[in-house]
């Protein structure tokens, strides 16, 4: 009996041990991939935020990235190098950019105490329809996709979808589908869904957290719940900005809170925070310092339907009768929908978030037109980002309204 304590005891010392080993032999994707995603990340934001300019909006460029890349894997010609230069790949082969994907996942996913990290892909197959053995080996080989052979004009198709949704993202997303989303003329539906659950290194003390007025954009109060700290954080600040780092578990996951200086706009915030040039300076400017960080209590959804930013991002083909994916099956096809959900859940604790993000494939005969000492007080609109201790964005975006 005192053996097996004495075991346990021992396992339970050496688990965080054994995955801070793993992280450090696990190679991490090229820095031109994790530049590139975090660049599109940054510019579908950019057009997403203009087009919702009062409205949370919270992206996972990963997940996106990732639904995108399954099916790059079977676009050919033009329809690929416009997919192929939005994501930033360039010119870099596409077995290149599988080897990426394949070694950031093993990243994001190696063991953490206190950070649960999961990304889950998923193809859905017209069972009428025949694909190229090679489309399917790759993006189960690369991207560890399930693959699932459906009638999409049986009435219990969407609900299974919705059903593998909501299981992979441990209930956030309940759903993405709808009725009407598929139908006789869907070729294929291509799945990602990344969930995360993570510890604060150093929780708030819920004893310090109180009801504050949080000033809209408008300039309208709403009272929130304020949690607070009086700690020692990475942090930044400059004429135009106040940053500060809060990380999760053994540290190689971590939030990044961005607050414009008093007058300054949000959106001209995210233009200088949120671009390719100096974001990657982000982590140098950061140095220990104490402060009290006053956070709201929070949660945040948002959902997008994104072909017209990813058109206006240079995909347009794939969305039109001069989409090529003939490496996918021999029935022409182009991407009819691209839908996107997240959730967000930050309490004393930690963070909950969950994304998710379909992508539909129609039969181009029956084509249809795409659808269309410091303190940091944020108790105003702000900037958030979820990333990995190679950068990897997870998630990025602005909270104009914390949801209670």
């Amino acid at each position: 009996m005192l053996f097996s304590r004495l075991c346990r005891n021992l396992l339970l010392v050496a688990l965080p041990c054994f995955a801070l080993l793993a992280a450090a032999q696990t190679p991490a994707p090229p820095s031109s991939y994790v530049a590139a995603n975090n660049n599109f990340g940054f510019q579908l934001y950019a057009t997403l935020a203009k087009a919702d300019a009062s409205r949370n909006v919270f992206i996972s460029p990963v997940s996106i990235e990732y639904c995108l890349g399954m099916a790059a894997n079977g676009a050919k010609g033009d329809t690929y190098t416009q997919i192929a230069q939005a994501l930033g790949w360039g010119a870099t082969p596409i077995d290149q950019v599988n080897a990426a994907f394949q070694s950031l996942t093993k990243r994001l996913t190696i063991a953490d105490p206190k950070v649960l990290l999961t990304l889950a892909d998923s193809l859905w197959l017209n069972n009428k329809s025949t694909f190229l053995p090679a489309f399917t080996a790759t993006n189960k080989q690369s991207f560890g996709a399930e693959m699932r052979t459906v009638d999409f004009t049986d009435p219990a198709t969407v609900p299974a979808v919705n059903d593998w949704v909501k299981t992979r993202t441990q209930g956030m997303i309940p759903s993405l589908m709808g009725k009407g989303d598929v139908d006789a003329t869907t070729l294929l539906v291509l799945l990602n869904a990344l969930y995360f659950k993570g510890a604060w290194t150093v929780p708030f003390d819920p004893k310090l957290t109180t009801d504050q007025p949080f000033t809209l954009a408008d300039g309208t109060q709403q009272t929130v719940k304020m949690m607070q700290r009086d700690d020692k954080f990475s942090y930044y600040e400059d004429a135009n900005l106040q940053m500060v780092r809060l990380p999760y578990g053994d540290g190689r996951l971590s939030m990044l809170v961005i607050l414009p200086a008093a007058g300054k706009a949000l959106d001209a915030t995210a233009q200088l925070a949120f671009n390719e040039k100096n974001w990657p300076l982000s982590a140098g400017l950061l140095q220990q310092r104490q402060g009290t960080l006053d956070l709201p209590r929070f949660s945040a959804h948002y959902t997008a339907d994104l072909p017209a930013a990813l058109q206006a991002l240079g995909i347009t083909d794939a969305f039109t009768a001069k989409a090529d994916f003939s490496g996918i099956s021999a029935t022409p096809s182009f991407i009819s929908k691209v839908k996107h959900k997240t959730a967000l859940e930050v309490t004393e604790e930690g963070t909950k978030a969950a994304a998710v993000t379909g992508t539909v494939m129609t039969m181009m005969a029956v084509m249809r037109p795409p659808d269309p000492p410091f303190v940091m007080k944020v108790n105003r609109p702000f900037l958030l980002a979820l990333q990995n201790e190679d950068g990897a964005l997870l998630f990025l975006g602005q909270i104009q309204q914390p949801e209670k």
